[in-house]
């Protein structure tokens, strides 16, 4: 096997802590290779790192295990063990048994996911690296946790550009087709299968956490609301009422396993299946608070200047009916979009609306969602909440 060499100057990056290498920063690289583990010197033949090395994507062709002269196995085991420490550390609790576990770049182990619903697991692997490594990952998740169950949930755009196809298969143990987890004491039914992503959005504890200090008797609208995080939280806090819409009626059937799980089945809540761009086009929003939280209108680059004018038309389309005085939070989890961009399109909407609106509050990154400093990229999550007057 040849060497892996790059570019003078190139290693700036790496140095720094950043985990991807590009395909233009290659002076020497094996042509055709298809995700081995190797070592990646300078110009000047130092060792920087070991990298999963796959030349089948366009742009991001190395991925960084380990750093400097660490045996790339050794730091496996290591970043593995830390992360799960982190989370115990500070996320589990008595009341909460559910969150990410391992966050890709942000635990420095790129192409990783791992999500736990109480005592199953749930793993994502976008890089073919990751993937021809995956029997070890299981080991140290099994060393580490004893978990019932391990399941593999793989797939998107991601995986296809490195070669692999979608996966879906138990990897460890049973795991079952549904799971009830827990959530700063709420409950939620996980379907690890067939549900969006690996079952439930994590990321969004801490804002749906807000919601439910400031919703006592507010009047809630939870739009793209998928299993109804936003909507349990909303009518734990005291809200008087709580509209569910979803596009998909599956969705709206797990709204209501929910509302039933966590004791609300007297409650004014009202669930729609509706197209959430028409519904917010066509109907009255007589709710004093709103929450957008849709799927990423930009998946890739090319889907920018369209992306950007949908995330405008829902907020202006929310913001021209919303009441005054109203609560409303606006999100957005497509990578391609930067949070003052995403501030900034909210601004315009509420311009053209001819409303006043007032930052209150930012989405901020949690434990188990963490952010090395050394690769901004994986910051994706932004989701804003403001007064509108």
């Amino acid at each position: 096997m040849k060497n892996v060499v790059l570019k003078k100057g190139r290693e700036e990056s790496l140095l720094k802590g950043h985990h991807w290498i590009f395909s233009g920063a290659f002076a020497e690289c094996p042509e055709k290779c298809a995700g081995p583990l190797l070592p990646v010197y300078s110009s000047t033949g130092d060792l920087l790192a070991h990298a999963f090395i796959n030349t089948a994507p366009r742009t991001i062709w190395g991925r960084i295990l380990s750093f400097g002269n660490e045996e790339p196995f050794a730091a496996l085991e290591r970043l593995i063990f830390q992360a799960i420490d982190r989370r115990l550390t500070y996320v589990a609790t008595p009341e909460t048994d559910s969150y990410r576990l391992i966050h890709g770049e942000g635990d420095r182990l790129p192409g990783l996911i791992v999500d736990r619903y109480n005592d199953y697991l749930v793993v994502q692997i976008h890089t073919l690296g990751m993937d021809k490594i995956k029997e070890k990952i299981v080991q140290l998740l099994v060393q580490k946790l004893s978990p019932k169950g391990i399941l593999e949930k793989s797939s998107g755009p991601s995986r296809r550009e490195e070669g692999l196809k979608d996966e879906v298969k138990v990897l460890f143990g049973q795991v079952p087709p549904e799971i009830t987890m827990k959530e700063n004491g709420h409950l939620f039914s996980v379907d690890p299968y067939q549900g969006q992503k690996t079952g439930f959005f994590l990321d969004q504890r801490e804002l749906r956490k807000w919601l439910q200090n400031h919703s006592e008797g507010r009047n809630l609208l939870n739009v793209f609301c998928y299993s109804g995080g936003f909507t349990i939280y909303g009518l734990k806090g005291g809200a008087t009422s709580a509209t569910s819409l979803d596009a998909s009626a599956k969705a709206i059937d797990l709204v209501e396993k929910n509302i039933a799980l966590n004791g609300l089945a007297d409650t004014e809540h009202t669930s729609i299946v509706s197209d959430a761009f028409q519904f917010l086009k066509e109907q009255p929003l007589p709710y004093n608070a709103i929450v957008l939280d849709p799927p990423a209108l930009i998946k890739k680059k090319n889907d920018f200047t369209a992306g950007c004018r949908g995330y405008f038309e829902i907020n202006r389309q929310a913001l021209e009916k919303i009441p005054s005085n109203s609560l409303f939070i606006t999100c957005s989890c497509s990578h391609h979009m930067e949070e003052n961009l995403f501030l900034k399109i909210v601004q315009d909407a509420a311009r053209k609306a001819g409303r006043s609106i007032t930052l209150l509050h930012r989405h901020s990154i949690q434990p188990d969602h963490p952010l090395n400093p050394a690769h901004p990229e994986s910051h994706y999550l932004k989701g804003l909440v403001f007064s509108v007057a």
